[in-house]
């Protein structure tokens, strides 16, 4: 049995066009780049 693999990129673009979903994604990205942020800072300092 094979298992197929499909990218995250792959994954996303696809999802993307879906309207709703590309506008709850834009709405909710300043929200996570800040989490990322966040947490890239915390993980340098250590």
């Amino acid at each position: 049995m094979s298992k197929a693999s499909v990218s995250g990129s792959e994954i996303r673009a696809l999802l993307m066009q879906d309207e709703e979903y590309k506008n709850e994604y834009e709405r909710l990205k300043p929200r996570y780049d800040l989490i990322a942020q966040i947490v890239n800072a915390s993980r340098s300092k250590k």
